[in-house]
């Protein structure tokens, strides 16, 4: 969706084969050092959903890398951390691409789900790292986004907050990340707020996700 000067939106546009299935495409993030897209999709094999021992399809990883040239997206690649028994959701690339982010109940974890980080090495992503404290709460963690200065943005429910799911920041320091703090009201509420991004560099404008009252549905 095209974004004019004046704040307001254009109408939304369906990406598009090979992106777009007759499955479920979800959550994304653009690396524009690259021109990567990440995004999820239910996963499936060979045009079938993939199911876990409970029946259960989970969330994975893929990836599309624009050509410029042939004015396209190119074949679809699968993340290496892709598991059929648990989901990896909510990617979210760092601004120079070294970094990604995202949310994961793979087992090992503090709560439900949890984030998690790989760093890419040159050729290859590494293994993927809990954020570990005071991040990750036996509750909940989800909907990672770090900016261009490095701050993380996420939902939780395991942080004091105000309602179910609320947004918060932590910035990073030598270890890791300081004391996420919560953004307050009226980013926050006593309903669901999730899905915190800046719509530029500028840190002037952002979106987020809520399923407060006044919303279409």
């Amino acid at each position: 969706v095209e974004i004019f000067s004046d704040g307001t939106l254009g109408e939304p546009k369906i990406i598009g084969e090979p992106i777009t299935s007759k499955f479920h495409e979800g959550s994304s993030s653009y690396d524009a050092m690259t021109n990567t897209l990440y995004f999820n999709r239910t996963g499936y094999y060979e045009d079938e959903l993939s199911v876990d021992e409970e029946g259960i399809t989970n969330i994975e990883i893929f990836t599309s890398r624009y050509d410029e040239d042939q004015d396209k997206w190119l074949e679809i690649k699968t993340f290496p951390y892709n598991n059929a028994d648990y989901s990896i959701a909510q990617p979210s690339v760092s601004a120079d691409g070294k970094q990604l982010f995202f949310a994961s109940d793979m087992p090992g974890g503090i709560g439900g789900t949890d984030l998690y980080v790989c760093n890419w090495n040159g050729s290859s992503w590494s293994t993927p790292e809990n954020l570990g404290r005071p991040i990750n709460t036996e509750r909940n963690e989800k909907n990672p986004y770090v900016d261009k200065d490095g701050v993380l943005y996420f939902a939780s429910k395991g942080h004091v907050g105000l309602g179910g799911l609320d947004i918060y920041f932590a910035e990073p320091d030598l270890i890791g990340y300081k004391d996420p703090v919560n953004m307050g009201y009226p980013i926050n509420t006593r309903r669901d707020d999730f899905s915190f991004c800046f719509a530029d560099d500028s840190k002037t404008t952002f979106y987020f996700s809520s399923n407060r009252e006044g919303g279409i549905v």
